[in-house]
């Protein structure tokens, strides 16, 4: 279907007038397998809409109107509606009552991302940020930025002067916090390293694990542990 202004038979009709050029009802009847009497009052119905123009003659014949106009309008309809969507997922969600989910794991940087951008946005009074990789950090900067301005924000970092960043309480990692959370740990048949981790409202984490070459996420709500590490770790740089 060609965008939400045209219906499943105008679109197939507009596309075949496209392709033909110039075609009679019959032509259109047989290459579409529309009824042909549907096909007189659907061709009315997109000459209103402006999509073709009639050629007066016997038999009367049909072409399609300033396609690049016309995909400009298709395009701009779909965008508009896409929007429209988005606008009422997003309301939808504002509304909605946070899923009882107590824990569960995300395997693609897609949904990874997902994850942390959706608890920095849902965060409504304290945030703490733990990160061992510049890199990554720098992917989520304009969201954490935001999260600045509205939480109370802490990071905790190996080195502060990879974290140029103005107006942020970035604190460097003791020796215990390096040790026991962000140094790179290593099992019998694999490596595993914490990259990045936000605790959010006391409540809910996510940690974003390497284990090896591949990134996981592990996500908490409303686990006791949680509010336990954000509040010890932020009293404990807060006091450094």
């Amino acid at each position: 279907m060609l965008g939400d202004d045209l219906t499943e038979y105008e679109s197939k009709i507009y596309t075949v007038l496209v392709m033909l050029q110039v075609g009679s009802a019959r032509d259109i009847h047989e290459l579409t397998g529309i009824p042909r009497g549907r096909v007189y009052e659907i061709i009315s119905d997109l000459t209103k809409k402006g999509y073709i123009g009639v050629i007066n003659g016997s038999p009367t014949r049909y072409h399609a109107l300033n396609n690049a106009r016309t995909f400009e309008r298709i395009k701009k309809n779909t965008l508009q509606s896409i929007e429209e969507v988005v606008q009422m997922l997003e309301e939808i969600e504002k509304k909605a009552r946070p899923a009882k989910v107590p824990g569960y794991t995300v395997q693609s940087e897609s949904a990874i991302e997902n994850q942390i951008n959706y608890i920095l946005r849902r965060a409504k009074d304290s945030v703490l940020i733990i990160c061992s990789d510049p890199v990554f950090f720098k992917k989520y900067i304009n969201e954490i930025k935001c999260s600045n301005k509205k939480l109370n924000l802490h990071i905790v970092v190996n080195n502060p002067s990879e974290y140029p960043y103005r107006g942020l309480n970035i604190y460097e990692s003791d020796e215990l916090i390096k040790s026991s959370l962000m140094d790179e740990k290593m099992y019998s048949d694999h490596s595993a390293r914490l990259v990045f981790a936000i605790f959010a409202d006391f409540r809910e984490d996510i940690l974003v694990i390497r284990r090896g070459s591949s990134l996981e996420g592990i996500f908490s709500s409303e686990f006791p542990v949680a509010e336990y590490i954000q509040r010890s770790i932020t009293e404990r740089i807060c006091k450094a």
